[in-house]
């Protein structure tokens, strides 16, 4: 499910949410900070799984 979502309205909410509830955005930072993580992760291990799948023969060749 993909919501448009207004960037703007988005960062005031989060600003006043600081304000009266900043161990929710704390621990909501950290989920985001550690999905961006998984996301980098997976993005990093599919192009080495690319690369030696291109140049697997010269990897082992070298090896």
């Amino acid at each position: 499910m993909e919501a448009t979502i207004d960037k703007e309205m988005l960062r005031k909410s989060l600003t006043q949410l600081v304000s009266t509830d900043p161990d929710f955005v704390g621990a909501l930072l950290s989920e985001v900070n550690d999905l961006l993580k998984e996301t980098k992760k997976q993005r990093l291990a599919k192009i080495i799984q690319e690369d030696f799948d291109e140049y697997g023969d010269v990897f082992k060749a070298l090896a």
